[in-house]
């Protein structure tokens, strides 16, 4: 991992880890408890295409199997593998309710 000074060091429960520009994290994680947060708000994402470079925050990474190029709302880029995408990650459109209550 790498990231700049500042930048959040974010871990799941698989221990992978990945940094967060201090921006980024403040518009995309919300609190839980403790040291616990969770990833939220809006992203895009496409299909990755194998061999795919990807410029994301820590550098560039290369797309290895099946997996999801995922994009925030400030552009920052991200490789996700496809089983963390279909658990993690739902679709949403403008009229979803979770999205209101979150406003």
């Amino acid at each position: 991992m790498r990231g700049a000074i500042g930048d959040w060091r974010v871990q799941d429960d698989a221990g992978r880890s990945w940094s967060v520009a201090p921006v980024e994290f403040a518009n995309s994680y919300r609190h839980l408890e403790g040291d616990r947060f969770a990833r939220s708000g809006r992203v895009t994402a496409r299909p990755g295409v194998l061999g795919e470079q990807i410029a994301t925050l820590e550098g560039p990474s290369r797309v290895t199997e099946t997996s999801w190029v995922v994009q925030s709302a400030a552009s920052a880029q991200w490789i996700v593998p496809d089983a963390h995408f279909r658990a993690n990650y739902r679709l949403v459109s403008d009229a979803d309710p979770l999205l209101e209550s979150r406003r």
